[in-house]
């Protein structure tokens, strides 16, 4: 099953966010992500949040639609995308698309990264969208699929990556150590339509890159 989660970030272009609402099963939308709904006429299954971010137009045109809403008081311990992430994940999706996850706050865009780990405990493939980037956390296996050229960036998620190996990016990697604090592993490039990551141990970004 797949799943779109949608919050009130940046979604700028909405060719990209169509082309997944599309190849999805069911949306989750959190609080202030009703504007994109809204404007691009789609009804989501369910809205999702405190609804202080969302204007009351919103709220009263997805109400009068019947939409189901899920309300939480706005002094809570999670993020509203964190709230729809979980719901998601309680519907057994394999694969889960997040849309209006970044944007001008840092510390949304950084904690929504970081809630992606969430889906990887439970063994779920979850990727954080936007215009230009495509965000997932790797635990031990990925193959990513894009045009010879693209960017792909694989970044310490843990403070140290044991024994990753790459196949098909320009700069390979065997049996490497990677740890926070330093760039290796940032703008390599795809040298075939597929690319593979490999991780012994603990958990690294993956980003597909559009400059």
């Amino acid at each position: 099953m797949k799943v779109v989660v949608v919050g009130s970030g940046l979604i700028s272009k909405y060719d990209k966010f169509l082309k997944y609402i599309d190849i999805s099963d069911f949306s989750v939308c959190c609080d202030g992500g009703m504007k994109y709904f809204y404007e691009c006429g789609i009804v989501p299954n369910i809205i999702i949040g405190d609804l202080d971010s969302a204007e009351l137009k919103y709220i009263e045109y997805f109400k009068n639609l019947n939409v189901e809403f899920k309300e939480y008081p706005k002094e809570k311990d999670y993020t509203d995308m964190e709230l729809g992430l979980l719901y998601a994940l309680g519907l057994n999706a394999d694969e889960i698309f997040i849309f209006g996850g970044t944007g001008s706050r840092f510390d949304h865009s950084l904690t929504n990264a970081h809630i992606l780990k969430k889906a990887s405990d439970n063994n779920v493939l979850a990727w954080l969208i936007d215009e230009h980037n495509k965000i997932c956390v790797v635990k031990k296996y990925i193959k990513l699929s894009g045009k010879k050229g693209t960017l792909v960036s694989i970044i310490p998620f843990t403070t140290k990556v044991l024994d990753v190996t790459t196949k098909g990016l320009k700069y390979s990697l065997s049996g490497a150590v990677m740890e926070i604090g330093n760039s290796l592993g940032v703008s390599n490039v795809m040298i075939e339509e597929e690319c593979e990551i490999f991780v012994g141990e603990g958990l690294l970004f993956a980003i597909i890159s559009e400059d």
